[in-house]
């Protein structure tokens, strides 16, 4: 692929100082250990989530965990844990950030590789987060519905499930960038609210050479989620307004419930 297929044109212009550079899926190998470098950094949502689930009692499923963003952070509550994400290079940097733990809080995280349409475990959870806009990822209503509905059967009498989103009127959508030792991370946004997706790109500079990373989301709507989820027999109890990371997103988590129980 080359710099030219880049759909945010920012990024086509810094990418094209790099003739024949390679650019692959944000969720590939490379791609999250770029990920990581950059959002492992947001605190965006992880306070407002902590205290959320401290609220509920059981065990925590973290769906499209990641690198552990999340887990981690859930892991204090000292609770078991289970992180499901379908990408094995994620939960590579996942299960080396759980070696360096003392083993008390090792033992109680379980990883699963399977995709968050159509997991299926045997345990259920007293909470279920879907955090750091995951859900976005999906670009169709039927496969967000398949997954809010998998999160519904997974809950616990009593559960709550947490879902994120963030809004994009009024945001800056610059390029921003960090220097992490000798190398340069720029991510790069283009927003198309005409067709509901924002393309993110990621531009990874060392020593002369680059590479970089891509992937289209969708934009989410809080109304438009609280119609899926109630799709899929979830019901919206609470919205909260989380603080802004490092994106300076406005971010939004939406808590409900399994449509037949009570709100109280």
């Amino acid at each position: 692929m080359n710099a030219a297929a880049v759909m945010d044109p920012a990024a086509a212009v810094r990418l094209a100082a790099y003739p024949g550079i390679t650019i692959d899926d944000l969720y590939s190998a490379g791609g999250s250990a770029a990920y990581e470098a950059m959002a492992g950094r947001d605190p965006l949502e992880i306070r407002e989530l902590v205290a959320l689930v401290a609220r509920t009692e059981g065990s925590i499923l973290d769906v499209a965990a990641g690198a552990g963003r999340l887990t981690l952070p859930l892991l204090t509550l000292r609770r078991p844990v289970t992180a499901l994400d379908l990408s094995a290079a994620m939960l590579a940097i996942l299960r080396v950030k759980l070696d360096r733990l003392p083993e008390s809080a090792r033992s109680r995280c379980t990883l699963v590789e399977a995709d968050m349409t159509s997991f299926r475990l045997r345990e259920r959870f007293g909470s279920i987060v879907l955090g750091t806009t995951s859900v976005s990822l999906l670009l169709d209503t039927a496969a967000r519905i398949r997954t809010f509905a998998a999160i519904r059967a997974h809950l616990a009498p009593r559960g709550r499930a947490f879902v994120t989103t963030v809004g994009i009127e009024g945001v800056d959508h610059a390029p921003f960038e960090f220097v992490d030792g000798d190398t340069v991370y720029t991510f790069f946004e283009w927003i198309r609210p005409d067709i509901g997706c924002r393309t993110m790109t990621i531009l990874v500079e060392r020593d002369g050479e680059a590479s970089a990373f891509t992937s289209t989301v969708a934009i989410l709507p809080v109304d438009v989620l609280v119609a899926e989820l109630a799709a899929a027999g979830l019901h919206v109890v609470e919205t909260i307004e989380a603080s802004m990371g490092q994106a300076h997103y406005p971010d939004t988590i939406i808590v409900a419930i399994a449509g037949d129980e009570d709100a109280s």
